[in-house]
Protein backbone atom coordinates (compact mmCIF):
# COMPACT_ATOMS: atom_id res chain seq x y z
CA UNK A 1 0.00 0.00 0.00
CA UNK A 2 1.28 3.75 -1.13
CA UNK A 3 0.16 7.32 -0.30
CA UNK A 4 -1.15 9.59 -2.75
CA UNK A 5 -2.03 12.92 -2.88
CA UNK A 6 -5.46 13.99 -2.09
CA UNK A 7 -8.39 14.42 -4.91
CA UNK A 8 -10.63 16.08 -2.76
CA UNK A 9 -10.08 18.22 0.75
CA UNK A 10 -11.50 17.79 4.10
CA UNK A 11 -11.82 20.96 6.01
CA UNK A 12 -12.12 19.85 9.41
CA UNK A 13 -15.36 18.51 10.72
CA UNK A 14 -16.91 18.14 14.33
CA UNK A 15 -17.49 15.44 16.13
CA UNK A 16 -18.69 14.26 19.31
CA UNK A 17 -19.70 11.92 21.64
CA UNK A 18 -17.71 8.82 23.55
CA UNK A 19 -14.87 7.17 21.86
CA UNK A 20 -14.65 8.69 18.96
CA UNK A 21 -12.07 11.10 17.16
CA UNK A 22 -11.98 14.08 14.29
CA UNK A 23 -10.91 12.61 11.20
CA UNK A 24 -8.91 14.46 8.44
CA UNK A 25 -12.10 16.47 7.98
CA UNK A 26 -14.91 17.26 5.70
CA UNK A 27 -16.67 20.19 4.22
CA UNK A 28 -20.13 20.83 5.47
CA UNK A 29 -22.45 19.71 8.63
CA UNK A 30 -25.93 17.81 8.76
CA UNK A 31 -27.58 21.51 8.68
CA UNK A 32 -26.24 21.93 5.32
CA UNK A 33 -27.17 18.43 3.96
CA UNK A 34 -30.97 19.64 4.85
CA UNK A 35 -30.52 22.55 3.37
CA UNK A 36 -28.93 21.32 0.36
CA UNK A 37 -32.48 18.38 0.13
CA UNK A 38 -34.65 21.03 1.07
CA UNK A 39 -33.60 23.45 -1.85
CA UNK A 40 -33.64 19.81 -4.31
CA UNK A 41 -36.40 20.05 -6.86
CA UNK A 42 -38.50 16.49 -6.28
CA UNK A 43 -41.04 15.27 -8.20
CA UNK A 44 -43.20 12.49 -6.61
CA UNK A 45 -44.17 9.49 -8.91
CA UNK A 46 -46.11 6.79 -7.24
CA UNK A 47 -46.27 2.96 -8.76
CA UNK A 48 -47.31 -0.73 -7.55
CA UNK A 49 -44.53 -3.55 -7.69
CA UNK A 50 -45.97 -6.72 -8.31
CA UNK A 51 -43.75 -8.69 -6.23
CA UNK A 52 -45.21 -12.25 -7.66
CA UNK A 53 -43.98 -11.08 -11.65
CA UNK A 54 -41.47 -8.82 -10.15
CA UNK A 55 -42.32 -5.64 -12.95
CA UNK A 56 -43.23 -2.65 -11.40
CA UNK A 57 -47.03 -1.36 -12.77
CA UNK A 58 -48.59 2.23 -12.66
CA UNK A 59 -50.54 2.41 -10.18
CA UNK A 60 -53.50 5.47 -11.17
CA UNK A 61 -52.01 8.73 -12.31
CA UNK A 62 -48.59 10.50 -11.78
CA UNK A 63 -48.50 12.94 -8.89
CA UNK A 64 -45.64 15.91 -8.79
CA UNK A 65 -44.82 18.23 -6.23
CA UNK A 66 -44.08 21.91 -7.47
CA UNK A 67 -40.54 21.94 -8.27
CA UNK A 68 -38.36 24.27 -6.36
CA UNK A 69 -35.69 26.33 -7.88
CA UNK A 70 -31.92 24.85 -9.14
CA UNK A 71 -33.50 20.99 -9.95
CA UNK A 72 -32.14 17.69 -7.87
CA UNK A 73 -33.92 14.66 -6.78
CA UNK A 74 -37.54 13.05 -7.43
CA UNK A 75 -38.15 11.03 -5.20
CA UNK A 76 -40.18 7.38 -6.57
CA UNK A 77 -42.05 5.33 -3.95
CA UNK A 78 -43.97 2.34 -4.07
CA UNK A 79 -47.48 1.97 -2.87
CA UNK A 80 -48.06 -0.67 0.08
CA UNK A 81 -44.15 -0.46 0.96
CA UNK A 82 -43.53 -3.55 -1.39
CA UNK A 83 -40.64 -1.37 -3.14
CA UNK A 84 -38.99 2.33 -2.95
CA UNK A 85 -36.68 4.36 -5.51
CA UNK A 86 -35.41 7.93 -5.50
CA UNK A 87 -34.65 8.99 -8.69
CA UNK A 88 -32.00 11.55 -7.98
CA UNK A 89 -31.22 12.71 -11.40
CA UNK A 90 -32.67 11.82 -15.18
CA UNK A 91 -32.57 13.77 -18.45
CA UNK A 92 -32.85 12.03 -22.17
CA UNK A 93 -30.03 10.20 -22.64
CA UNK A 94 -29.25 9.05 -18.81
CA UNK A 95 -30.36 8.94 -15.16
CA UNK A 96 -29.04 7.97 -11.68
CA UNK A 97 -30.96 5.87 -8.81
CA UNK A 98 -30.85 5.37 -5.65
CA UNK A 99 -30.52 1.54 -5.33
CA UNK A 100 -31.81 0.49 -1.90
CA UNK A 101 -29.71 -2.20 0.54
CA UNK A 102 -30.61 -5.90 -0.46
CA UNK A 103 -32.11 -5.41 -3.96
CA UNK A 104 -29.81 -6.20 -6.76
CA UNK A 105 -28.86 -4.35 -9.86
CA UNK A 106 -30.18 -6.78 -12.53
CA UNK A 107 -30.24 -10.43 -12.71
CA UNK A 108 -27.01 -12.17 -13.65
CA UNK A 109 -25.71 -14.39 -10.64
CA UNK A 110 -29.21 -14.03 -8.93
CA UNK A 111 -32.42 -13.93 -9.63
CA UNK A 112 -34.53 -12.26 -7.49
CA UNK A 113 -38.43 -11.64 -8.51
CA UNK A 114 -37.47 -7.55 -8.08
CA UNK A 115 -34.35 -6.06 -9.80
CA UNK A 116 -33.25 -2.62 -9.81
CA UNK A 117 -33.10 -2.35 -13.73
CA UNK A 118 -36.76 -3.61 -14.04
CA UNK A 119 -38.09 -0.86 -11.56
CA UNK A 120 -36.25 2.08 -13.10
CA UNK A 121 -37.34 0.67 -16.36
CA UNK A 122 -41.16 0.59 -15.52
CA UNK A 123 -40.82 3.83 -13.26
CA UNK A 124 -39.58 5.87 -16.39
CA UNK A 125 -41.51 4.06 -18.60
CA UNK A 126 -39.08 3.41 -21.18
CA UNK A 127 -35.98 1.03 -21.85
CA UNK A 128 -32.68 1.43 -19.85
CA UNK A 129 -29.34 0.42 -20.37
CA UNK A 130 -27.14 -0.99 -17.17
CA UNK A 131 -23.61 0.53 -17.06
CA UNK A 132 -22.36 -1.35 -13.40
CA UNK A 133 -23.31 -2.95 -10.41
CA UNK A 134 -23.52 -2.37 -7.11
CA UNK A 135 -23.23 -4.82 -4.73
CA UNK A 136 -26.81 -6.59 -3.18
CA UNK A 137 -25.98 -5.19 0.17
CA UNK A 138 -24.54 -1.67 -0.49
CA UNK A 139 -27.11 1.09 -1.29
CA UNK A 140 -26.45 4.56 -3.57
CA UNK A 141 -25.66 5.58 -6.92
CA UNK A 142 -26.37 3.49 -10.00
CA UNK A 143 -26.33 5.07 -13.15
CA UNK A 144 -27.86 3.99 -16.18
CA UNK A 145 -27.91 4.55 -19.55
CA UNK A 146 -31.51 5.77 -21.67
CA UNK A 147 -30.23 5.24 -25.35
CA UNK A 148 -27.88 3.10 -27.17
CA UNK A 149 -25.53 6.21 -27.88
CA UNK A 150 -25.53 7.26 -24.29
CA UNK A 151 -24.89 3.28 -23.54
CA UNK A 152 -21.64 3.51 -25.93
CA UNK A 153 -20.24 6.87 -24.33
CA UNK A 154 -20.91 6.27 -20.99
CA UNK A 155 -19.58 2.22 -20.90
CA UNK A 156 -16.34 3.97 -22.62
CA UNK A 157 -16.13 6.26 -19.56
CA UNK A 158 -16.32 3.37 -16.62
CA UNK A 159 -13.80 1.68 -18.98
CA UNK A 160 -10.94 4.12 -19.36
CA UNK A 161 -11.96 5.31 -15.34
CA UNK A 162 -13.10 8.81 -16.24
CA UNK A 163 -15.92 8.20 -13.69
CA UNK A 164 -15.42 9.51 -10.06
CA UNK A 165 -17.33 7.31 -7.95
CA UNK A 166 -17.42 7.90 -3.75
CA UNK A 167 -18.36 5.57 -1.16
CA UNK A 168 -18.96 5.75 2.57
CA UNK A 169 -18.02 2.25 4.91
CA UNK A 170 -17.75 1.39 8.17
CA UNK A 171 -14.99 -0.74 9.16
CA UNK A 172 -14.01 -3.24 11.91
CA UNK A 173 -10.18 -1.68 12.58
CA UNK A 174 -8.73 2.01 11.91
CA UNK A 175 -6.84 2.66 8.90
CA UNK A 176 -4.42 5.18 8.48
CA UNK A 177 -5.63 8.37 7.44
CA UNK A 178 -5.15 8.34 3.81
CA UNK A 179 -3.87 5.83 1.71
CA UNK A 180 -3.90 3.88 -1.53
CA UNK A 181 -4.50 0.23 -1.31
CA UNK A 182 -3.01 -1.03 -5.16
CA UNK A 183 -3.52 -4.75 -5.01
CA UNK A 184 -4.69 -7.12 -7.83
CA UNK A 185 -7.93 -8.87 -7.11
CA UNK A 186 -10.08 -10.55 -9.90
CA UNK A 187 -12.71 -9.26 -12.32
CA UNK A 188 -15.15 -12.38 -11.89
CA UNK A 189 -15.05 -15.39 -9.18
CA UNK A 190 -12.68 -17.56 -10.83
CA UNK A 191 -10.63 -15.36 -13.43
CA UNK A 192 -6.82 -14.49 -13.24
CA UNK A 193 -6.04 -11.39 -10.83
CA UNK A 194 -5.86 -8.05 -12.66
CA UNK A 195 -4.71 -4.58 -11.09
CA UNK A 196 -7.25 -2.74 -9.00
CA UNK A 197 -6.46 0.33 -7.02
CA UNK A 198 -8.67 1.64 -3.93
CA UNK A 199 -7.76 5.30 -2.66
CA UNK A 200 -9.49 6.01 0.89
CA UNK A 201 -9.52 8.66 3.78
CA UNK A 202 -10.51 7.64 7.57
CA UNK A 203 -12.95 10.40 8.25
CA UNK A 204 -14.00 9.88 11.55
CA UNK A 205 -13.32 6.69 14.69
CA UNK A 206 -15.80 5.21 17.02
CA UNK A 207 -14.42 3.27 19.78
CA UNK A 208 -12.34 0.46 17.63
CA UNK A 209 -14.00 1.28 14.45
CA UNK A 210 -13.78 3.84 11.78
CA UNK A 211 -15.57 5.71 8.92
CA UNK A 212 -13.91 5.81 5.40
CA UNK A 213 -14.42 6.96 2.53
CA UNK A 214 -13.43 5.15 -0.36
CA UNK A 215 -12.26 6.03 -4.10
CA UNK A 216 -12.24 3.18 -6.37
CA UNK A 217 -10.00 3.69 -9.07
CA UNK A 218 -10.45 0.36 -10.80
CA UNK A 219 -14.03 -1.62 -10.81
CA UNK A 220 -13.93 -4.66 -9.59
CA UNK A 221 -15.62 -7.60 -8.54
CA UNK A 222 -16.20 -6.21 -4.30
CA UNK A 223 -13.18 -4.43 -4.36
CA UNK A 224 -13.67 -2.32 -1.71
CA UNK A 225 -14.98 -4.57 0.30
CA UNK A 226 -11.84 -6.84 -0.77
CA UNK A 227 -9.29 -4.23 -0.34
CA UNK A 228 -10.08 -2.92 2.98
CA UNK A 229 -9.82 -6.35 4.14
CA UNK A 230 -6.40 -6.49 2.77
CA UNK A 231 -5.62 -3.88 5.18
CA UNK A 232 -7.22 -5.61 8.25
CA UNK A 233 -10.15 -3.27 8.18
CA UNK A 234 -13.17 -5.51 6.80
CA UNK A 235 -16.26 -4.01 6.89
CA UNK A 236 -19.03 -4.40 9.02
CA UNK A 237 -21.64 -6.13 7.87
CA UNK A 238 -19.84 -7.89 5.05
CA UNK A 239 -20.97 -11.92 5.73
CA UNK A 240 -18.41 -12.82 2.90
CA UNK A 241 -15.12 -10.66 4.09
CA UNK A 242 -16.01 -9.39 7.69
CA UNK A 243 -16.02 -10.91 11.17
CA UNK A 244 -19.27 -12.59 12.74
CA UNK A 245 -18.87 -11.67 15.78
CA UNK A 246 -18.69 -7.90 14.80
CA UNK A 247 -21.47 -7.87 12.41
CA UNK A 248 -24.40 -10.22 15.06
CA UNK A 249 -22.81 -6.80 17.34
CA UNK A 250 -24.29 -3.96 15.09
CA UNK A 251 -26.73 -6.23 14.38
CA UNK A 252 -27.92 -6.76 18.17
CA UNK A 253 -26.43 -2.87 19.74
CA UNK A 254 -27.68 -0.70 16.62
CA UNK A 255 -29.99 -2.74 14.40
CA UNK A 256 -27.58 -2.53 11.07
CA UNK A 257 -28.63 -5.45 9.40
CA UNK A 258 -27.23 -4.69 6.02
CA UNK A 259 -24.21 -4.11 4.59
CA UNK A 260 -22.34 -0.78 5.60
CA UNK A 261 -21.14 0.53 2.17
CA UNK A 262 -22.91 3.07 0.63
CA UNK A 263 -22.26 4.70 -3.27
CA UNK A 264 -22.71 8.35 -1.90
CA UNK A 265 -21.65 10.09 -5.03
CA UNK A 266 -20.85 10.02 -8.30
CA UNK A 267 -19.78 11.90 -11.21
CA UNK A 268 -19.80 11.58 -14.88
CA UNK A 269 -18.97 13.60 -18.08
CA UNK A 270 -22.96 14.25 -19.21
CA UNK A 271 -22.89 11.86 -22.73
CA UNK A 272 -24.45 14.12 -24.96
CA UNK A 273 -22.65 17.77 -23.98
CA UNK A 274 -19.59 16.73 -21.90
CA UNK A 275 -20.80 19.01 -19.08
CA UNK A 276 -19.58 17.26 -15.63
CA UNK A 277 -22.75 16.30 -13.13
CA UNK A 278 -22.05 15.30 -10.36
CA UNK A 279 -24.96 13.73 -8.29
CA UNK A 280 -25.24 12.45 -4.68
CA UNK A 281 -27.19 10.08 -2.84
CA UNK A 282 -28.57 10.42 0.91
CA UNK A 283 -28.04 7.97 3.71
CA UNK A 284 -31.00 6.98 5.11
CA UNK A 285 -31.94 3.84 7.13
CA UNK A 286 -30.26 1.60 9.52
CA UNK A 287 -26.95 2.44 7.91
CA UNK A 288 -27.68 6.08 8.80
CA UNK A 289 -29.16 5.51 12.46
CA UNK A 290 -26.38 3.50 13.45
CA UNK A 291 -23.73 6.60 12.19
CA UNK A 292 -26.01 9.09 14.26
CA UNK A 293 -25.83 6.36 17.35
CA UNK A 294 -21.83 6.77 16.50
CA UNK A 295 -21.60 10.49 16.35
CA UNK A 296 -20.30 9.95 12.94
CA UNK A 297 -23.51 11.00 11.07
CA UNK A 298 -22.15 14.30 10.14
CA UNK A 299 -19.50 13.60 8.93
CA UNK A 300 -20.70 11.20 6.89
CA UNK A 301 -22.90 14.08 5.25
CA UNK A 302 -20.50 15.97 4.87
CA UNK A 303 -18.71 13.27 2.79
CA UNK A 304 -22.03 13.28 0.39
CA UNK A 305 -22.02 16.74 0.49
CA UNK A 306 -17.56 17.40 -0.28
CA UNK A 307 -16.81 18.31 -3.89
CA UNK A 308 -14.94 15.92 -5.93
CA UNK A 309 -11.59 17.42 -6.68
CA UNK A 310 -9.77 17.83 -10.16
Amino acid sequence: MRSSHTRDKWPDASGAGRGQQRGPGLRGTEAAFRDAMRNARPTLRLFRADARTGRARRAGRARFQAAAPGGGPRFVTALGGEAKLRILYQDDSCAVVDKPSGMIVHRGWANDDVDLLRLTRDALGRYVYPLHRLDRGASGTVLFALNEHAARTLNRNFADGSLDKRYLALTRGHPSEHGLIDHPIPRAPGEERVPAQTEYFRIGTFERYALVVALPKTGRLHQIRRHLKHVSCPLIGDVRYGKGEHNRFFRERYALDRLALHAAALRFAHPLTGERITVRAPLVGSFADCLTALSLQDAANAAILADFGG
